[in-house]
């Protein structure tokens, strides 16, 4: 908000400006199971999350609420070769952190 406050005098007040912007959100993961090698996730076909071990990880991008994710495997580990799912994958982000399971 811009000139948000002050007196009143003795003429209308034509200077306040209002501006509102759409919040963000983190999309996360939590990783179960993984046993090397690398996963690499991706959000909304783009923001590759690059994971070694198992941990909760956002991703760098968060996205607004009100709008849609898409969190799939691009690649998945190959030492040793494992096979990973993404529970829930997509959804819309509803004013706050999306978690999701791996």
């Amino acid at each position: 908000m811009t000139f948000g406050s002050g007196p009143v005098t003795n003429a209308n007040i034509a200077s306040v400006v209002v501006t509102c912007v759409t919040r963000t959100f983190d999309v996360e993961v939590t990783v179960s199971g993984l046993g090397g090698g690398t996963l690499v996730l991706q959000n909304n076909g783009g923001n590759n999350r690059s994971i070694t071990a198992d941990g909760t990880f956002p991703f760098t991008t968060q996205v607004a609420s009100g709008a849609g994710y898409n969190v799939t495997v691009l690649t998945n580990p190959t030492t040793p070769w494992q096979t990973c799912t993404v529970t829930g994958p997509m959804g819309i982000v509803a004013g706050t952190t999306v978690s999701l399971l791996v």
